[in-house]
């Protein structure tokens, strides 16, 4: 995950923006945007060709997302509402995969209460733990609440417009709220939204997934397999603080049914007889949301953990080898490459 931080001045019919690295091919992308130029803000936004998508835009500030960006260029084009001279500030933010293939809620008001603390609420969907929020105010914030990381902080003057943009990985189900404090009272147009990544994609929250309570902890990577609540045979299991963990490649639920209405099942306590038998038959033939049966995402989760352990040069019999451009443990290699201080390791 890379971000870019950009500010113009007096741009006309377009704006033409770089990123600090190409973009991964594939990528998801994300544009927060604070403007002025008295009349309109941007009307469209192309991110090395592919055509982004307005999640929520206002008086002065806008959130675009682009999704499946191709590889190998850096280039972000803004189409700006006229060309009379057009003052941006903003970030551009790649992210994994998938990572924002849905919006799943969003806040968007132009806030005037007078007030140096303006708040915004997602409304609608059903966010969840580990979904990816993204807040952003059209003027700049001196601080936000709820553990949010900054993209970019422009002040006012110098010939820019100021705004300021966050993000952060979602602690907890439910709507969710940036709180933000600004340099002063002016109205201020304020966004938050909340994206649900697709099934089987990665999400690099850049930290822990769950915040003093991770599960999984350091780079915050996930495989999203089921992703509402409760039972895993209605569609679910989402693993949460300690309700969940794992021995080997098999999965305990520490509470509840793992069949809605059916026997608990506490650690391995299925057998091969009787009931359990249509139970345990009943879980892996359930048909996920993308299609897919429980069972055949368990064949991909354990082919995707079998290649961690060999990337990781875990395999006595496929040891990892790491040469100046490479690494490679059997027949998994991957490519380093090096631009501008950043190193970047792709699959080949």
């Amino acid at each position: 995950m890379t971000i870019t931080t950009f500010a113009t001045a007096g741009d006309g019919a377009t704006s033409v923006l770089t990123h600090d690295v190409d973009f991964p091919d594939g990528c998801d992308v994300a544009l927060k945007l604070s403007f002025y130029n008295g009349t309109g803000g941007p009307t469209a936004v192309d991110v090395n060709g592919t055509a982004a998508v307005a999640d929520a835009t206002n008086n002065d500030a806008q959130l675009w997302r682009a999704k499946n960006v191709a590889g190998g260029g850096a280039t972000v084009t803004v189409t700006n509402f006229d060309a009379s001279g057009t003052y941006l500030s903003g970030a551009i933010q790649d992210f994994p995969a998938g990572t924002l293939d849905t919006l799943e809620a969003v806040g968007n008001a132009y806030n005037n209460n007078g007030s140096d603390t303006k708040s915004i609420t997602s409304t609608g969907g059903s966010p969840l733990i580990g979904d990816l929020v993204i807040a952003v105010d059209g003027r700049q914030a001196t601080s936000v609440d709820s553990g949010f990381s900054t993209s970019f902080s422009q002040a006012s003057g110098l010939g820019f417009e100021p705004g300021s943009g966050f993000y952060k990985t979602a602690t907890a189900d439910g709507a969710q709220t940036a709180t933000f404090h600004n340099a002063d009272s002016s109205n201020t147009t304020t966004i938050i939204a909340v994206y649900r990544a697709a099934v089987g994609s990665t999400h690099d929250a850049g930290g822990d997934l769950v915040s003093g309570a991770s599960a999984i902890s350091g780079t915050a990577t996930r495989h999203v397999l089921h992703q509402s609540s409760g039972s895993l045979a209605a569609g679910a299991a989402s693993v949460s603080g300690s309700a969940a963990h794992s021995t080997g490649l098999v999965t305990h639920e520490a509470s509840g049914d793992l069949v809605a209405g059916a026997a608990s099942v506490s650690g391995a306590a299925v057998d091969a007889t009787g009931e359990n038998v249509a139970i345990a038959a009943a879980v892996w033939a359930h048909q996920m949301p993308d299609g897919r049966t429980a069972g055949e995402i368990l064949v991909e989760t354990n082919l995707m953990a079998k290649e961690l352990w060999r990337v990781h040069g875990l395999d006595i019999t496929r040891p990892l080898v790491v040469a100046t451009n490479s690494r490679a443990a059997g027949d998994q290699t991957q490519s380093i490459t090096e631009a501008g201080g950043v190193v970047t390791v792709r699959r080949t």
